[in-house]
């Protein structure tokens, strides 16, 4: 995956560079996933909703759905934040 606004995951679900499952999430379309100023407002709203603050990874995963995909995908952004925040500093 890239961090591309026009990213497609090729399986009709995941749009955009937080691949946004529009099943998941049927009040996202396809244009809205794509939109980046869009989907980085909405993922932090939904994460926060989800609560972010408490439990960083349980949010993450529930971003993605339950199960063994939604840890693996918990622990890659995990990892990629870390290292953002690692070259801010």
């Amino acid at each position: 995956h890239t961090m591309r606004a026009d990213w497609d995951e090729g399986n009709g679900r995941e749009y955009g560079i937080y691949c946004i499952n529009i099943q998941k999430h049927p009040a996202i379309t396809k244009k809205l996933a794509q939109d980046p100023v869009f989907s980085t407002k909405w993922v932090c709203r939904y994460l926060n909703k989800k609560g972010y603050k408490k439990d960083r990874m349980k949010a993450l995963e529930r971003f993605n759905g339950r199960g063994k995909r939604a840890r693996m995908y918990a622990r890659v952004v995990d990892k990629w934040s870390k290292r953002f925040k690692k070259e801010e500093k």
